[in-house]
C-alpha cells in the first residue's frame, strides 16, 4: 500500500541480526522503524532464543509507534 510504514520489535541485537522486514520495507518503498526488546523470563520459555518472547517497555513502544504514525502524515 502506498504511504505504508513497518514497525518491527526485535530481540536484543546480540540474539538476532535478521533484516528481512527492513529489506522488505525498503523494496516496497515503505518507511521502516525498529526497536529492540530484551529477554523476558517466563514459564515454558523455549531453549531457542529466536522463539522466545521479548519484552519492551511501554514508553519505548509508544515512542516508536508515535514516530511511525508521524512519518505517515509528513
Amino acid at each position: 500500500r502506498p504511504n505504508s510504514t513497518v514497525v518491527e520489535i526485535q530481540p536484543p541485537t546480540s540474539l538476532m541480526k535478521h533484516r528481512g522486514f527492513k529489506n522488505m520495507a525498503q523494496f516496497l518503498g515503505h518507511r521502516y522503524f525498529r526497536e529492540h526488546g530484551h529477554p523476558h523470563e517466563y514459564e515454558g520459555k523455549p531453549a531457542n532464543p529466536h522463539n522466545a518472547i521479548v519484552f519492551i517497555e511501554e514508553g519505548r513502544f509508544v515512542g516508536v509507534m508515535e514516530k511511525a504514525i508521524a512519518s505517515m502524515s509528513g
